[in-house]
């Protein structure tokens, strides 16, 4: 089923990838999760953060400056629109090793997958890229790159489909959590702030809201399955630019427009490029 593993209607599991995607259009989780299409080109600000967040991974999982740095294979050398190349990760790397090297931040699982029983026979699912011990607490441990970090990018994160679920999944596989540690990585070529670090917590009450929200949602995904519509959300389609998407709603499916511009990422292709997600 389409690209994302952690997304199973048949199963009944669903992840905060398919979840959130289904939030923002209906027809694009049909095209993205079901289907599996993706565009032929990453965008490179996209490679440029897979490479950046593997290379973090890396770093807390062997505390190895010299690998995390050579990890960066994957990036050009050559110049690209904003400085996304090889030269320019390395340097965030090194810089983000300096500021948080000392810190004391023990790691006690890295990419650690799960499924989170959520009654009604569903499944929550996914892979938590860290959980740290800070003292007596205990945390999810995020990335995010970005070209522009700060408060509108922190006033975003509660709530927040993706963190709401790690710490319900960190709750109930590690005794507890603390909340998400968020640190935020500037990708830009001179940013006033290169790394910011937000501490976004959860309350009793929030958790159960997303323990409502998850059922249902999930069912509104089950029920477009079972009739076979997937609705578009037309508030979406030029949000941030023109959806990925928006020819083939305004064509239909046609298989030469698609043999064109995407691939078709099957659950084999999803697993490799899941591995290069943030740490």
């Amino acid at each position: 089923m389409g690209i994302n593993v952690n997304c199973d209607i048949e199963r009944r599991v669903y992840d905060s990838t398919c979840l959130m995607t289904f939030m923002h259009c209906p027809r694009k989780f049909y095209f993205r999760v079901l289907r599996g299409l993706e565009p032929k080109e990453e965008s490179p600000a996209i490679r440029f953060g897979k490479a950046i967040h593997e290379a973090l991974h890396c770093w807390y999982a062997e505390r190895d400056e010299a690998k995390a740095v050579a990890s960066l294979t994957s990036l050009p050398s050559s110049l690209t629109a904003g400085r996304l190349n090889k030269e320019q990760a390395e340097t965030i790397v090194r810089e983000y090793i300096a500021r948080y090297r000392d810190e004391p931040l023990i790691p006690i699982a890295l990419e650690h997958s799960f499924e989170l029983e959520m009654g009604c026979g569903k499944k929550l699912a996914g892979r938590m890229d860290a959980v740290v011990r800070w003292g007596q607490q205990i945390y999810v441990l995020e990335h995010k790159t970005s070209s522009s970090i700060g408060l509108f990018l922190f006033n975003n994160l509660r709530p927040h489909t993706q963190f709401d679920g790690y710490c319900l999944a960190c709750r109930a596989l590690f005794g507890r959590c603390d909340g998400v540690i968020v640190n935020a990585i500037s990708t830009a070529a001179s940013p006033r702030e290169r790394f910011l670090r937000h501490l976004s917590a959860r309350t009793e009450e929030e958790l159960k809201a997303y323990r409502q929200s998850f059922k249902w949602w999930t069912d509104l995904i089950e029920k477009c399955k079972e009739e076979g519509v997937w609705p578009t959300n037309s508030s979406r389609c030029g949000l941030y630019g023109r959806c990925i998407y928006w020819e083939l709603c305004v064509y239909g499916e046609n298989q030469k427009l698609i043999d064109a511009k995407f691939k078709e990422v099957r659950d084999e292709d999803s697993k490799e490029s899941e591995s290069g997600r943030m740490v």
